[in-house]
């Protein structure tokens, strides 16, 4: 097949070897021994070798990089961001519907109507009131 680029991975020892076809054979390209990363342009993607958690078991592995450096999400950890962003929202909506209770209920408004208009409850409004 001929592929342009190999990388050879030992999870033994976790030395990452990088192999490039030059002028038909492959010749081993030079990586920094304590953080082996292979940038390969005509992808415009990385691979470098990353310490951390994946699918339960704590390791070093074999991950790919983007042009900043940043290594790309997994799957799990991209439906985490996810879930985090999705509570932050919630948390955010949850608080300006609270504010604008507050402020119904400075104008004047009762519980109830506050209640009415916002789709909180009573029992959640009434701290709410100004004293």
């Amino acid at each position: 097949m001929r592929v342009p680029y190999y990388v050879v991975f030992s999870r033994y020892s976790d030395r990452v070897q990088f192999f490039q076809l030059v002028g038909g054979q492959y010749q081993a390209q030079p990586l920094d021994p304590e953080n082996p990363r292979i940038w390969i342009q005509e992808l415009n993607i990385g691979l470098g070798l990353w310490q951390g958690e994946f699918e339960g078991i704590f390791r070093h592995w074999l991950r790919w990089y983007d042009d900043q450096g940043n290594w790309l999400l997994t799957d799990a950890e991209l439906a985490q961001q996810q879930v985090e962003q999705e509570r932050q929202r919630a948390n955010q909506a949850e608080a300006q519907i609270l504010q604008v209770a507050r402020n119904l209920l400075q104008t004047g408004m009762s519980i109830a109507q506050v209640s009415q208009i916002t789709g909180l409850s009573k029992t959640e409004i009434q701290p709410l009131q100004p004293e």
